[in-house]
């Protein structure tokens, strides 16, 4: 997948190199893109990228990384494909993120795979 950044760039031969769980506590913000969006600035909290992935992952998939483009997540729509930090991710992002992905599932198509 490329990086859906609106530049010339290529991002298909080397991939940034993952963000750090001591450079995400120094990071005051992340830049999260959706698919064909310009970057939109969000605070780098797991609400924060909660709330980004609750709202824009049923439009497409996303991507966030750092202030200085270094890769931190990739979703699926609403589920994380990639996060290289499975500390930050388990201890930190999913509690938060996997309630509101039921929720959003239930919002949009009435049902959530959890009731399957």
């Amino acid at each position: 997948m490329t990086h859906p950044i609106n530049d010339n760039r290529d991002h298909t031969t080397q991939s940034p190199s993952p963000i750090g769980e001591t450079e995400t506590e120094k990071c005051p913000f992340l830049l999260a893109y959706s698919d064909g969006s310009d970057a939109e600035r969000i605070e780098s909290t797991p609400e924060a990228i909660t709330a980004y992935i609750c709202s824009h992952g049923l439009d497409g998939d996303i991507t966030i990384t750092d202030h200085m483009d270094r890769f931190v997540l990739d979703t699926f729509g609403l589920y994380i494909n990639r996060c290289p930090n499975q500390d930050f991710l388990k201890g930190a992002l999913l509690p938060v993120l996997i309630p509101a992905q039921i929720e959003a599932e239930r919002k949009a198509f009435g049902m959530s795979a959890m009731d399957l």
